[in-house]
């Protein structure tokens, strides 16, 4: 019984690697896949700080460690409090949760839209959700020839078809561009008119912090905005996100909310996260610099078409026959370099990757890495 229920769970955990769920920063099935030791592979296929933990942060989870034995706060007042001196913003528009994750499918479940619109490519997260509350979605797909750019009048002509909600990530990921705030706040006005509410997934916009209309959603009863902790202050193993909304959007939510979801180690990271103002200054100009570096060192490779990125990732078109599966498995298998294939992507084939941007020394090996294996 035991060895079948094992091997239920590996053919589980197989199929999970291979579907729509498939995500960045799965060392261990890397591992697994490459024989190689999980602490030797490089990970790319994740957008984590490469700075690590901030040493607050650190500092901070060390000293909570004797908290585990109570249960956390339900409310997470010292969380939603530091959110709220961070942003600016009231603590009675803020939502914490298991990471944006938790929240990307506490939303269609509380407030049940019939009909959503999707901007693709997107993150995989969002359909599942959906589609796990039983909502149609419809794509408006990006196109290539405008670089992935969000085209608004298109999007807003498209929430005449009887949606009641609109999904869009800025940056998008995996294409890392920014819609700037005025044509965002454009494209909420219009989403607003017509009864639509707008969800607008800041996961990466901590590197573009003045385009985010956080402050518009504690005004509006139709606009909900995701935000991340875990890739730009790399707690990713602690799981901590939040949302802005309207107090009763907020308290809607909140009430359909499982309690608990933010444990009492992630609540104390994230809290010192949010004060060591020197390791997010630290993060924005490593993050800035080695993009650049990783944009042009790419941009020199023939076949490969790097575009333009306000995010900790750089978002490549392949033009050879090799094709970004193949690609990415020669990189682990070769290299020790994890990839992220961005095939299983709504809307995107298998000719293009995402690559986090990581410190000099990794970006380097992945340049060499790339330039071997396309013989240049």
């Amino acid at each position: 019984m035991i060895l079948n229920q094992h091997s239920l769970y590996l053919k589980y955990v197989i199929q999970y690697d291979t579907m729509t769920h498939r995500h960045g920063g799965n060392i261990i099935s890397a591992a697994r896949r490459s024989g190689r030791n999980a602490e030797s592979i490089i990970d790319f296929s994740a957008s984590i700080n490469p700075l690590g933990i901030s040493p607050m942060a650190r500092e901070a989870v060390i000293g909570a460690i004797d908290s585990v034995q109570s249960y956390p706060e339900p409310e997470m007042s010292g969380l939603i409090s530091a959110l709220s001196a961070f942003h600016g913003m009231p603590p009675e528009n803020i939502l914490a949760g298991n990471g944006s994750t938790e929240l990307i499918y506490l939303i269609p479940r509380a407030l049940k839209p019939k009909r959503v619109l999707v901007v693709a490519p997107s993150f995989s997260e969002y359909e599942a959700s959906l589609r796990n509350a039983g909502c149609k979605i419809d794509y408006i797909e990006l196109e290539m020839r405008d670089s992935f750019k969000p085209k608004l009048k298109a999007i807003t002509d498209r929430l005449d078809g009887g949606h009641d909600m609109l999904w869009i990530a800025n940056p998008g990921n995996p294409v890392g561009n920014i819609v700037p705030r005025q044509d965002m706040l454009r494209l909420i006005r219009e989403a607003e008119k017509k009864g639509v509410l707008v969800v607008v997934d800041e996961a990466f916009i901590d590197f573009s912090e003045s385009d985010s209309v956080k402050d518009r959603a504690a005004s509006s009863e139709r606009l909900i905005v995701l935000r991340s902790l875990t890739k730009f202050y790399a707690i990713a193993g602690l799981r901590v996100g939040y949302l802005f909304g309207s107090e009763a959007m907020v308290t809607e939510l909140a009430g359909q909310k499982e309690p608990w979801s933010v444990n009492c180690l992630g609540e104390a990271a994230a809290i010192a996260s949010l004060r060591d103002e020197d390791y997010r200054q630290a993060t924005l100009a490593l993050i800035e610099g080695e993009r650049d570096f990783l944009f042009e060192a790419i941009g020199n490779i023939a076949l490969m078409r790097p575009f333009q990125s306000n995010a900790n990732y750089i978002f490549v078109r392949l033009d050879s026959d090799m094709g970004a599966s193949k690609l990415c498995e020669r990189m682990l298998m070769e290299e020790g370099l994890l990839l992220r294939d961005c095939s299983n992507f709504q809307g995107l084939d298998n000719r293009y990757i995402r690559m986090a941007v990581r410190k000099r020394e990794d970006n380097i090996k992945l340049i060499s890495s790339l330039e071997r294996i396309y013989g240049q």
